[in-house]
């Protein structure tokens, strides 16, 4: 008794064979009797629907694409039934069959691919597909927006095609990330970023206070996940005279801050600015500056509030690829730092 793998998402384009050590007397797989060719190897039954597709689109949000006008298929969480459902309609005047559906989930679930298949869609109809969530994954950190995506493959006068649906989704998370509470200043000329004043600034508690030479703190003006590429990218997004002028001196820095409340005296801060050399960020983290070259390095956290300040080299596409950072407890990035919004 064979049982045969399942393909992943291409399928297959020719049909498998398997040759044995020893003979057996008869093979079968699944509910299908095997048949030995003239070599000696019994064949796989092959399905038409497993053929490699030859047409891929990706839909609107309407969930239709002008590429592949004759479907339409939409993927939405329903976080009340906890499972994606997927709507698939036949837009032509002719019958599908061999459908075959696939829904990709967040990193946050244990089992992140879930495939259906159905048999035959009518010319005209809709069907819909419920797929269940499944169980969480403990040791991913929680995100302000997820994606989920389906695929859907079918056959079509004798041809085989793909379309792509995703949308997004706000996570039901409610803890806030370090990420969350990051404030960040314009891009300014480096030597005006005063590290004895970022120094001092990382260890107050209260309000934070603008710096000197007017350059005051932002906050994120569209989600939370803007705020480090912002800070180490930042340069890209101004259109402002001044701010080019700066970022073309070659001499550009931001500052970035952060706060979060830390659970033990094990929480670690893990920073790489792998070659970044002269111009690597530089931290500093409750009133001390942390020498972290190396790399990655793990930077002294205590029990409570912590407040970090970043000053980093800005305008340069390349830092921001050097320059990572992860706050977590007990080394663990499945148990983040819950982030602390500063004081106003």
């Amino acid at each position: 008794m064979v049982r045969r793998f399942d393909p992943a998402a291409l399928g297959d384009e020719i049909s498998l064979s398997l040759r044995f050590s020893s003979q057996p007397v008869s093979v079968k797989c699944g509910d299908r009797e095997l048949v030995k060719d003239g070599n000696g190897c019994w064949t796989l039954p092959h399905d038409a629907f497993r053929a490699c597709v030859s047409k891929v689109g990706g839909a609107s949000e309407d969930g239709v694409c002008a590429e592949l006008p004759e479907i339409a298929i939409t993927v939405e969480p329903d976080r009340k039934s906890s499972c994606v459902v997927v709507k698939i309609t036949n837009r032509s005047k002719n019958d599908f069959r061999d459908l075959y559906g696939v829904v990709h989930l967040p990193p946050e679930f244990a089992v992140r691919r879930r495939a259906f298949e159905i048999k035959s869609l009518a010319a005209g109809l809709t069907i819909k597909r419920s797929v269940a969530f499944g169980d969480a994954e403990a040791e991913v950190c929680p995100v302000d927006r997820q994606l989920f995506a389906a695929s859907m493959d079918y056959t079509m006068h004798g041809t085989r095609k793909r379309l792509w649906a995703k949308t997004e989704a706000d996570s039901p998370q409610s803890i806030s990330v370090v990420r969350d509470t990051a404030m960040w200043t314009d891009a300014v000329y480096g030597k005006d970023l005063d590290e004895a004043e970022l120094k001092a600034l990382s260890a107050e508690r209260s309000a934070l206070r603008n710096l000197s030479g007017g350059i005051t703190w932002k906050r994120p003006d569209r989600t939370p996940a803007d705020a480090w590429y912002n800070a180490t990218m930042g340069g890209n997004a101004y259109s402002d005279t001044k701010f080019k002028e700066v970022l073309a001196s070659g001499k550009a820095a931001v500052a970035v801050a952060y706060q979060f409340e830390a659970k033990g005296d094990t929480v670690a801060i893990f920073a790489n600015r792998s070659s970044a050399g002269k111009n690597a960020a530089v931290f500093f983290l409750n009133g001390e500056k942390v020498d972290g070259h190396a790399s990655p390095a793990v930077l002294p956290a205590k029990k409570g509030l912590n407040r970090i300040v970043i000053k980093v080299s800005a305008g340069d596409w390349r830092l921001s690829r050097n320059i990572q950072l992860a706050v977590c407890n007990s080394c663990r990035l499945g148990d983040p730092c819950v982030g602390v919004p500063f004081v106003k």
